[in-house]
Order: structure tokens, then C-alpha cells, then sequence
């Protein structure tokens, strides 16, 4: 389901319409009525009426990868990462400069170790730059140039679940073994700080 709210939270509508069944992931919004959300076979939808409407967009070539996050700068501007498809040993880094209208592959798409693959929503943009994907492999990869080169961060922990920048130079990432890695040199490299409280240790709040 595609769910939106229009007060912060305190309720949600339905706006899922024709969706209805599909495998959903990865949403990205950049205002009232633009989003986007990426399935686990490949699609990529939109809607510019807040969720009215949908329509499936389209990219070149014949893969099918599960698309693990969407990011727009604006209404026309924006990146979609998909994990390797079947046959192939890349990751699908895709660009658009039209809302989705159409889709083109970035000129170099990193290459996957064995079995590597993106975690849904790990993926962030600082600018149109720098951006930075997550892995399930011990490594964060980044660009500086817009995706036409990649390179790969080491990570000491295994899942990246989730990456975060605030600028093109510091950054964090937090993993499924409950620590915390930042960055200061726009993700080549990454250092280990203090592990969070686990949940036990956290108080409640009624």
C-alpha cells in the first residue's frame, strides 16, 4: 500500500488506487502531489495528483531488478537504484531529468561483489553530485560526479540499512548489528563510533 498523510501523521489515507498488488518498496515524495515508489519487479510508478493517479514509468533495456530506492530533487530531477538483475553482474543506477517521463542508465554502474545487493531505502543524495548506496557486503558506494564513476567505502559492519548525509563530506550509516558508522570524507572512508543504546536500555515514553 501507498499510504499519505496531510497533518504530520496524526492520519493516514489510503492512496494505493491501481498499485493494488503490487510488490512496493522504496517511496520518495518531494512535495503534495509528486512521488514515486519503486516494486520488487522492476516498476517504477508515479503520481503528480498526491496519489489519485498512478502510472508505471519506463527505462531502457530489458531488466527486471528490484528497484531498493527512489530520489528527486524536484518534480523532474531524479535517481533510481536497482539491485543487480538476473544475468547481470551490475547494479541499475538510473537517471531522469523529465518526472520519469523517461529514464536512462548512469554512464557507469558500480559492480556487485557475489551476491551483493542494495537494502531498500539506503540510498541518498546530498545534491545532484554525491550520492551513496548501501550494501549488504561490508561497503557503502558513492559518487562525487553524478554517476559517472563509483567508488567503494569499507564498512567494518556487514548491512548498511540505512546512510544519511547532510552535506557531501559527513555522513552516517547504521547497520543491523546495532552500530553506527560516520564519514567525513564523503563515504571513502568510515569509522566506527560508540554503540547505540540497545532497546532494552531505552525508556518509554506513554
Amino acid at each position: 500500500a501507498v499510504l499519505r498523510t496531510v497533518d504530520a501523521g496524526e492520519h493516514w489515507t489510503n492512496v494505493t488506487g491501481l498499485l493494488a498488488g503490487a510488490d512496493l518498496y522504496a517511496v520518495f515524495a518531494v512535495d503534495a502531489l509528486h512521488a514515486w515508489v519503486g516494486s520488487g519487479d522492476g516498476r517504477i510508478f508515479a503520481t503528480i495528483d498526491g496519489g489519485l493517479t498512478w502510472s508505471q514509468q519506463v527505462y531502457p533495456g530489458t531488466q527486471s531488478p528490484f528497484i531498493d530506492g527512489v530520489w528527486f530533487f524536484d518534480a523532474n530531477n531524479g535517481f533510481a537504484l536497482g539491485d543487480p538483475a538476473s544475468g547481470s553482474n551490475k547494479f541499475v543506477l538510473l537517471k531522469t531529468t523529465n518526472g520519469g517521463a523517461t529514464w536512462a542508465h548512469l554512464p557507469s554502474e558500480p559492480v556487485a561483489g557475489t551476491g551483493e545487493a542494495g537494502w531498500n531505502n539506503s540510498f541518498w543524495w546530498s545534491d545532484p553530485q554525491h550520492g551513496w548506496f548501501g550494501t549488504n557486503n561490508f561497503r557503502i558506494h558513492g559518487t562525487s560526479d553524478g554517476g559517472a564513476t563509483w567508488f567503494a567505502g569499507a564498512t567494518s559492519s556487514q548491512n548498511s540499512l540505512g546512510v544519511s548525509f547532510k552535506d557531501a563530506v559527513n555522513g552516517v550509516a547504521v547497520f543491523d548489528d546495532g552500530y553506527a558508522q560516520v564519514t567525513t570524507d564523503g563515504g571513502v572512508s568510515w569509522v566506527l563510533r560508540n554503540n547505540p543504546p540497545q532497546a532494552s536500555t531505552l525508556t518509554t515514553v506513554s
